[in-house]
């Protein structure tokens, strides 16, 4: 179920406009941001930038993100 539940959650970020409504921008020490958004239902937080081609998911966390204020 966590598999097809992050998967259904990377497609999302391929097809949808980013960043989306409920993502949050997180600071990704040293010096760099980048956006993270929550896998429905699951204790996971997708952590990903894009560019005009491509969306680079960074990592996958268990911690809820600190969002930039």
């Amino acid at each position: 179920m966590q598999a097809s539940a992050l998967g259904t959650t990377i497609r999302s970020l391929a097809v949808g406009p980013l960043p989306g409504p409920a993502d949050i921008e997180v600071g990704v020490p040293p010096v760099r941001t980048a956006w993270s958004r929550r896998v429905a239902g699951m204790n996971l937080w997708i952590y990903y930038s894009w560019d005009d081609a491509r969306v680079f998911v960074l990592t996958v966390v268990t911690s809820p993100p600190v969002p930039i204020v």
